[in-house]
């Protein structure tokens, strides 16, 4: 449920992060390529390419990339940006936090009122 609210329209999360979160539908992969530590990810090519092959171990790999991943952020380069991303991305939407909050709440609610 986190990733929804990284598309809120108060985060201060990246533009082009949002925008990939928002538009980009792609499939996620479990990948160690920028931290060095197990995550969901956007599938891009940076995580494609080096999924191939070992990276070093948490926090090595995570100081390795940070630069590449800050310019990346800055420069809106989806190949290369860290795009932590849940399993239920696609979902996400570019509302008020207090409109999705409400939105899962009424979803519990129904939920519950159906017994499940």
């Amino acid at each position: 449920m986190g990733t929804a609210f990284v598309t809120t329209i108060e985060s201060g999360a990246n533009q082009a992060y949002k925008k990939a979160l928002l538009e980009e539908n792609a499939p996620t992969k479990l990948s160690k390529a920028f931290t060095g530590k197990l995550a969901r990810l956007i599938e891009n090519r940076f995580v494609a390419e080096l999924g191939k092959k070992a990276v070093l171990p948490y926090p090595v790999q995570h100081f390795l990339t940070a630069k590449l991943r800050a310019l990346a952020a800055q420069k809106g380069c989806m190949d290369l940006m860290f795009l932590l991303a849940g399993q239920g991305y696609p979902l996400c939407q570019s509302i008020s936090a207090r409109d999705l909050i409400q939105q899962m709440a009424y979803q519990l609610f129904i939920a519950k009122a159906r017994g499940e």
